[in-house]
């Protein structure tokens, strides 16, 4: 038996995904593809989202800081203004970021539980890869 995924809630498995192409079923490996390709842009904004080294290192940041201001944001990450508002726009539109207005001048920004799966997803992804590199060379 091969390398799996899985999602578990209560004990309870709710999903799981064989990392081995031959340990698949033709067909349910199609409906796979099918739906990534009927999600094809919902796939794509977050490639483009997780592309950016920025991007990745302010969820990063998020996450260790739980609920940092944009200029906490900006001086951890030592980058613009602009940077940091467009990323932010970004999360947010993916439903990975949360803004939370104390008030008007106490803006604070914390990931949403799909931000903190996501960026552990980022963990789980370089695991999975360290694993297999392993595997294959010996």
């Amino acid at each position: 038996m091969g390398l799996k995924l899985q999602l578990v809630k209560d004990e309870k498995i709710l999903f799981e995904m064989p990392l081995g192409m031959d340990e698949w079923d033709r067909r349910e490996l199609e409906e796979e593809i099918e739906e990534i390709e009927e999600e094809i842009n919902n796939v794509e904004e977050l490639h483009d989202l997780y592309s950016n080294k920025t991007r990745i290192k302010m969820l990063c940041e998020i996450t260790r800081n739980l609920d940092p201001r944009f200029t906490d944001l900006m001086e951890q990450l030592d980058t613009n203004q602009k940077i940091i508002y467009d990323s932010l726009q970004k999360m947010m539109k993916n439903d990975l970021v949360e803004r939370i207005e104390r008030h008007p001048r106490n803006v604070h920004y914390r990931l949403s539980q799909l931000g903190f799966a996501s960026i552990l997803m980022c963990a789980a992804t370089q695991r999975v890869m360290d694993i297999i590199g392993k595997e294959i060379e010996g």
